[in-house]
C-alpha cells in the first residue's frame, strides 16, 4: 500500500502504476485516487470496474484523480487491454 495517500473522501485508490504505461506517462502514482472517469464519479473500487467496464481497448477516456498533495488532474488516457493489475 502507498505511504502517502491523496486527501479525496470517494474514488479508487490506485495502489500501484506500472513503468511504461499510459497511466504511470500521464502522472497517475501509487497514492492517487481516481474521482471521474468521462465524467462519471467514481466512488468506490467496484465503480471504477462498472464504468470502465462499458469502454473498449484503445478507447480513449477522460480520466480525473487527486494527487497525493491534494491537487486534481484530469487527462486522456488511451485504455489498454486485459484486466487490471
Amino acid at each position: 500500500m502507498p505511504t502517502t495517500i491523496a486527501p479525496a473522501n470517494t474514488g479508487a485508490l490506485i495502489l500501484a502504476c506500472f513503468g511504461n504505461t499510459v497511466a504511470s506517462s500521464k502522472g497517475l502514482a501509487p497514492g492517487d485516487v481516481i474521482t471521474s472517469v468521462n465524467g462519471r464519479a467514481v466512488s468506490t473500487p467496484g465503480s471504477l470496474t462498472g464504468i470502465t467496464a462499458k469502454y473498449h481497448a484503445g478507447q480513449v477516456v477522460s480520466v480525473t484523480w487527486v494527487g497525493v498533495r491534494g491537487s486534481s488532474h484530469t487527462s486522456s488516457l488511451k485504455l489498454g487491454a486485459g484486466p487490471a493489475r
